[in-house]
């Protein structure tokens, strides 16, 4: 797995259903944060969605930062691992991971993409 950073117009990102808040920041902090490492604060670059209830992808990614750049093609890609809802996800701006696993614990990387509108 290789990281990039900063990666001009890209975001990556991650969706996952969690039965609280706590366990969604625990597994960001054991599965992205960790694998950051010292090369970025997390803080810095990823804007996170937590929702109670389940929500279509569409829904729970609409309101990020560029997302009518990259909010398709997300919910494409989650569609074609069998997932159409989920509660929570975290968009990572201008970071790009390459040969990354599908499935980080609960989290389903959903890529790094195109994000031609950022703002962040």
């Amino acid at each position: 797995m290789e990281l990039l950073y900063p990666s001009q117009g890209k975001v990556s990102i991650w969706i996952g259903s969690f039965e609280s808040e706590e366990a969604f920041d625990e597994c960001v902090e054991r599965e992205i944060s960790s694998r950051l490492g010292h090369a970025v604060e997390i803080s810095e670059i990823c804007k996170v969605s937590f929702e109670f209830e389940p929500k279509p992808v569409e829904v729970l990614l609409d309101g990020f930062s560029g997302c009518e750049s990259f909010i398709s093609s997300a919910a494409a890609v989650a569609a074609s691992h069998g997932v159409v809802s989920a509660n929570a996800a975290i968009v990572c701006y201008h970071l790009e991971f390459r040969n990354a696993p599908q499935t980080w614990s609960d989290l389903l990387f959903l890529g790094s993409m195109d994000g031609a509108d950022l703002v962040e």
